[in-house]
């Protein structure tokens, strides 16, 4: 009878260990989405000021009509590497607004250019943090999904590991050369 009851015991304490995992493995996901979230978010501030930059622009360079074009298209709510794909396109617009704004120099001077310009600097080091707090949160459910005993639990309810949010930009990664 007491083998029967330090049995059902075990039992009981490996049951609510089961379910107390699989609890925090889930909630790391949640996480992980909310992080992501962060990122969507930071990515439609940045279209919005990059779409007001772009109609200021606009009056100084009719011709940069691709530019809104290639702007409109780039949209949110994708997967991780769509995002990645969606950021790359708005880092390219970016660079052509301001080729632009350096060959018409009253550009520069306006008012509302230069505090969109600055809103732009906000946005991308939001978006930076949003990328730090997802890839920290992607660390921890990977390191929770693979570490024993968890990785049981993790392995019944089919987890797999979620890739880091990367830099693909190779330029942004090299040293930066300046002279006087």
């Amino acid at each position: 009878m007491g083998f029967i009851i330090i049995l059902i015991v075990i039992l009981v304490l490996f049951i609510i260990w089961a379910v107390s995992t699989r609890n925090r493995i889930k909630m790391m996901e949640v996480k992980i989405d909310e992080a992501k979230s962060g990122i969507d978010i930071a990515l439609v501030k940045r279209y919005d000021i990059l779409t007001e930059s772009l109609n200021v622009a606009k009056g100084y360079a009719a011709h940069e009509k691709q530019l809104m074009i290639q702007l409109s298209e780039a949209r949110t709510g994708m997967s991780l590497k769509q995002t990645q794909e969606v950021m790359e396109n708005q880092e390219k617009v970016l660079e052509r607004l301001k080729i632009v704004a350096e060959a018409y120099p009253q550009l520069y001077s306006n008012g509302l250019f230069k505090e969109l310009q600055d809103q732009i600097a906000v946005t991308n080091e939001h978006l930076s943090a949003a990328k730090r707090v997802l890839n920290s949160n992607i660390a921890l459910y990977n390191q929770k999904i693979v570490a024993f005993p968890s990785s049981i639990i993790a392995g019944i309810i089919g987890c797999k590991k979620i890739a880091f949010f990367i830099e693909t930009d190779k330029k942004k990664k090299q040293d930066v050369h300046m002279t006087f």
